[in-house]
This record gives C-alpha cells, sequence and structure tokens, in this order.
C-alpha cells in the first residue's frame, strides 16, 4: 500500500508540490521503520524492490525531477562533495536520521561518494576560493591508497594549491 501511493504520487507530481512530497517522504521513513523490524523485513524488501529502478526520490539539487535510488547518494558525506549535485544528486529529506543505512542499501542508494566526485568538489571549491568542508578532507585522507594509485595528478594538483593537503 505505501510503495503503491509512492509511485501513484510520483508519476503525477514532481518534488516540488510540497504536500506530495511530504506524503512520498513519510511513506518512505515509515518503510524503513518496518524493514527494521524482523517480522515485517521480508515483505518490505519485496515490497520496495519495486523502487529500486523507479524515479521515486528527491534530491537536494533540484526540485524539477524524481531520481531512481541507483542514480542517487545518501546524504552521510554530502559535505564532501556538495557542489557535485549535477554529477553526484543527494537525496533529500528533511530526516535522514530515520532511514538507517541498512535501508538505503536495500533501497540502492550509492552509500558513500566517489572518489572522482569529493577531488572534482575539491577542484571546484579552489578555483572558486572556497573553504571545502572538512569531511572532504577527511574522505581524501581515508582514500589515499586508492589516491596515490589512481590520481597521482590529482595529488601533485593540491599539493601545489591552495587546498590543504595531507599525507
Amino acid at each position: 500500500l505505501l510503495v503503491n501511493r509512492i509511485l501513484f504520487l510520483t508519476t503525477r507530481h514532481s518534488p516540488a508540490d510540497e504536500s506530495s512530497l511530504s506524503i512520498v517522504e513519510r511513506c518512505f521513513y515509515f518503510l524503513a521503520e518496518l524493514l527494521g523490524d524482523s517480522q515485517t523485513r521480508a515483505s518490505v524488501e519485496s515490497a520496495i524492490s519495486d523502487l529500486k529502478f523507479t524515479p521515486c526520490l528527491p534530491a537536494v539539487h533540484t526540485s524539477e525531477k524524481w531520481f531512481a535510488p541507483e542514480d542517487l547518494f545518501a546524504p552521510y558525506q554530502y559535505a564532501a562533495f556538495s557542489t557535485q549535485g549535477d554529477a553526484a544528486p543527494v537525496l533529500r529529506f528533511r530526516n535522514s536520521k530515520r532511514m538507517s543505512r541498512n535501508f538505503l542499501e536495500v533501497l540502492g542508494l550509492t552509500i558513500e561518494p566517489h572518489t572522482c566526485d569529493v577531488i572534482d568538489h575539491l577542484r571546484e571549491c579552489m578555483a572558486k576560493h572556497i573553504s571545502p568542508a572538512m569531511e572532504t578532507y577527511k574522505v581524501l585522507n581515508s582514500r589515499l591508497d586508492e589516491l596515490r594509485e589512481h590520481y597521482s595528478s590529482d595529488l601533485d594538483e593540491f599539493r601545489t594549491g591552495t587546498s590543504i593537503y595531507v599525507e
């Protein structure tokens, strides 16, 4: 019933319709709670499988269209790549804490930002003389081995640029 309500609203209204957005948001919160209950987990997993490839979630950077879960990032490390909304859209719900990491994974969202998106964010911040969030550096520091192997030219650029570089 909740999934049918989500599908009904998202096929007829855009996320700009605050009333529809609010109802969709509450339906997802309730589904997340039900997924956490061992008695309803299997039926919720089955129900939300219908939503995995369906545009039914809002993104931070736009109110014009819904996104399929597979096309969205979880909001957990949003500050590390916030300028990359078009390339890396992030789920926009007011209380993302009500949806567990497990629920977002089952739904099909990308949990961790891609390294290239974090690098592009840092590069954009440098170009615009904006101080990036500390989360940007935390994410990059946690991926130093990957950076050294696949992004050595970016590391060189950051060493000589105006960013804070930590090794």
